[in-house]
């Protein structure tokens, strides 16, 4: 595959595409690390249990970003073609849509979380699991305002605002971090003689539940009252569309459906990683951190890619849609190449600095980011970003399938002969998901040299 020089990139898509997500997935990773860094004061049975829950969350939530990636892309199609009626129709129709959906999910959630939880994870010591009991009740409660606000943003991602969902998660992050720090340490306000004691991880679900309502209350209405923009007109008329639906769930679904299986091997993952140890399970919450950390470039851009090739295939622009996939993978690789290197060899300094934890957790976590590193500039953009832009010009199905199967073959079978048969334990977990990298990205490169997703659509007509 040849690669050209970096040009169909404009001025525009850098600072109106790119820039404000990047300034938003930035603010989503110093959340995490923050929140991290609050609840490792509370002992590793803490960050344990919330780590536990947080691999139930990291398939719900995705589920619902997943599932805007299909209103992102059909609206950036519909925008491509300049249709601005149909990019209105098609955010009320992906909007309820999603609606009807996380209230069957947060239901049984509801009810069978805890039991789920504690059938899962039977291994895990008693304090664990009581704490992520907790966490698990609030995190089910904020399932809603995820979707919302996830629905919100995939609409305006896709109509070219980026800027509107930076600014709410914003706010989010300011509501979710003051409150953390007031409900998880407790907090005594003087003159006006107002205490606040100390709630554990009880005060992170609250927490996050509160940032959540709030983004998800301005989403509405933005999505309801903002007429200059793209959103819901005339919210109380609403008929099923079938072709907009068929275009929606066309990607949605699939994408959907791969974050759900893909997550779900993760939560497969996890279970190993619970008979390591709670030592393995701290490390394992830290080092997650860190590697969101590591691929905020290329999570922006994996992001914006949904926006920018799918804005070209409505153009009907293929040739300038796959040049765009292969700057955005040589943009991301070449910026998590120079964070690797700047970070990796002050990882041991930065774990105890930001999580003061055990020294097995250090070594632990210095070891696992130490591996991420060498394989991370390499192959995750190609994994990860490529498909996104496949997904764009309509090629679902087909990365569905592969991601599948890569992450079920690939990180799950050989990470359990890894880590629990050859017993390199949570090395060979991440050593496994490495290579999940590099098969993936081998057969999306085929797939994009081949030309076979340019045969693709998009938009049922």
């Amino acid at each position: 595959m040849k690669i050209r020089p970096i040009k169909a990139l404009t001025k525009y898509d850098f600072t109106q595409i790119i820039l404000p997500i990047l300034i938003e997935q930035t603010l989503l990773m110093l959340m995490g690390v923050i929140n991290v860094t609050m609840i490792s004061s509370q002992g590793s049975s803490v960050i344990s249990g919330i780590g536990i829950v947080d691999s139930i969350n990291n398939i719900i939530v995705p589920f619902f970003s997943a599932l805007s990636v299909g209103a992102t892309v059909v609206i950036a199609n519909y925008r491509g073609r300049g249709e601005i009626d149909n990019c209105n129709e098609m955010a009320k129709q992906s909007f309820y849509m999603s609606m009807i959906i996380v209230v069957i999910i947060s239901a049984i959630l509801l009810s069978a979380g805890p039991f789920t939880l504690n059938l899962m994870f039977k291994d895990a010591e008693k304090s664990v699991l009581d704490s992520s009991n907790i966490y698990m009740i609030w995190s089910v409660l904020s399932y809603p305002a995820v979707a919302i606000s996830a629905m919100f943003s995939g609409i305006r991602r896709g109509s070219g605002d980026t800027v509107t969902p930076m600014k709410i998660t914003i706010l989010m992050n300011i509501i979710n971090i003051t409150l953390c720090a007031i409900l998880v340490y407790g907090v005594d306000i003087p003159f006006v003689n107002v205490h606040f004691k100390s709630y554990g991880v009880l005060g992170a679900g609250i927490g996050i539940f509160v940032a959540r309502t709030v983004g998800a209350l301005l989403s509405i209405f933005y999505l309801f009252f903002d007429e200059k923009k793209i959103g819901i007109k005339d919210p109380f008329k609403f008929k099923l569309n079938k072709v907009m639906q068929l275009s929606f769930i066309g990607v949605g679904i699939p994408v959907s459906m791969e974050n759900i299986l893909f997550n779900l091997g993760k939560l497969f993952v996890q279970v190993f990683i619970t008979s390591y140890g709670t030592f393995s399970l701290t490390a394992n919450s830290y080092c997650g951190t860190i590697f969101n950390a590591l691929t905020l470039p290329g999570n922006s851009l994996n992001i914006s890619v949904a926006t920018l090739v799918g804005r070209e295939i409505g153009k009907r622009n293929k040739k300038k849609a796959k040049r765009l996939m292969i700057e955005l993978i040589v943009i991301a690789s070449m910026a998590m190449a120079v964070l690797c290197i700047v970070i990796t060899p002050f990882i041991e300094q930065i774990i105890i600095l930001l999580f003061n934890p055990e020294p097995e957790v250090v070594q632990i976590s210095v070891n696992l980011i130490r591996i991420c590193a060498v394989f991370l500039p390499l192959f995750w953009s190609i994994a990860f970003i490529l498909p996104g832009g496949l997904r764009s010009a309509g090629d679902a199905k087909f990365t569905m399938f592969i991601s599948i199967t890569t992450m079920w073959v690939v990180r799950i079978t050989f990470g359990y002969f890894l880590g629990t048969v050859l017993e390199m334990k949570l090395a060979g977990i991440w050593l496994a998901m490495c290579f999940d990298w590099v098969a993936r990205g081998i057969i999306f490169v085929i797939r994009l040299v081949k030309d076979k997703w340019q045969q693709k659509q998009v938009i049922k007509d």
